[in-house]
């Protein structure tokens, strides 16, 4: 008698926590779509550009700006990410400008 309660209760638990888990996921991918539809046109965009990158975050923090410009045309865009790439070439040369290299080895 008491190991069928056990089982009961244990069942009764899984049951209640797989209720829970589905109910999170499905309040969750709601919440993700009403942000997405929140989204000006322009901020999809940069969204669509930057998913294939491997630093989604950079991507778009670069591009904000250009987004957040109502009269930016696709140029404005490319322009915008070739100025950002740029940006990080010059922080990168002079990070490796300032470093020491011993030469005695």
């Amino acid at each position: 008698m008491v190991g069928k309660v056990a089982v009961s209760v244990v069942s009764l638990i899984l049951v209640v926590g797989v209720v829970i888990g589905v109910v999170a996921v499905v309040h969750r991918n709601d919440s993700s779509d009403n942000d997405q539809h929140n989204m000006s046109s322009s901020m999809k965009a940069v969204t669509t550009i930057c998913a294939p990158t491997s630093y989604k975050d950079a991507c778009v923090r670069s591009l904000e700006s250009v987004a957040n410009n109502q009269t930016a045309t696709p140029k404005d865009y490319v322009m915008a990410a070739i100025q950002a790439t740029l940006d990080e070439v010059k922080k990168s040369f002079e990070v490796t400008s300032k470093t020491v290299v011993n030469k005695d080895s």
